[in-house]
């Protein structure tokens, strides 16, 4: 019970402190835990690529031992030039990755500009067979349904006035 307790303040310190840090730092054991059991994987196995998705509580330290073993790719969704998205353990790890990968255009170059060795544009597209219209019924869009869905982080505080504007605009917005 004390754990679950340490780990909501200390989840809670990491939201306050990071609304007042341009970069966001993260504390505590989880990020620890998180960084041990990627490098004793990497130690019990062998992998050709190791490939993080926004990789914002991976250490540098944990990037550095794995490059030792294999490559390491950052595939980044959010936009290079907004720190709120990232964390310092990110910008400190761009020149270590062997390559970034981004579905946003415009990261390629700011990516280079923070160290990385590489940075590719990667277009995301999706498989019609998969990703299309489907029939929704009237129950459905009533217990699920919205104008409008805002899917982001909450970290720009222009998105805030926007949505605001939207409901009071008499907008239907689920976040």
């Amino acid at each position: 019970v004390l754990e679950l307790q340490f780990a909501a303040a200390l989840r809670l310190l990491n939201r306050a402190l990071n609304k007042f840090l341009k970069i966001p730092h993260y504390f505590g054991k989880g990020v620890k835990s998180l960084n041990k059991a990627i490098i004793q994987k990497a130690s019990s196995e062998k992998f050709d690529v190791a490939i993080f998705f926004k990789p914002s509580f991976i250490y540098p330290e944990t990037v550095k031992i794995l490059n030792q073993k294999t490559k390491t790719v950052s595939w980044y969704p959010d936009y290079a030039n907004f720190p709120k998205s990232g964390s310092r353990f990110f910008y400190q790890s761009i020149p270590l990755f062997d390559l970034h990968l981004s579905c946003i255009r415009s990261n390629v170059r700011p990516m280079l500009k923070f160290g990385a060795k590489k940075s590719i544009y990667l277009m995301i597209t999706s498989d019609p067979d998969y990703h299309r219209p489907v029939y929704v019924f009237e129950e459905e869009k009533k217990k699920y349904g919205a104008d409008i869905v805002f899917i982001g982080t909450w970290a720009n505080e222009e998105r805030v006035a926007y949505l605001e504007k939207l409901c009071a605009e008499n907008y239907d917005v689920l976040i």
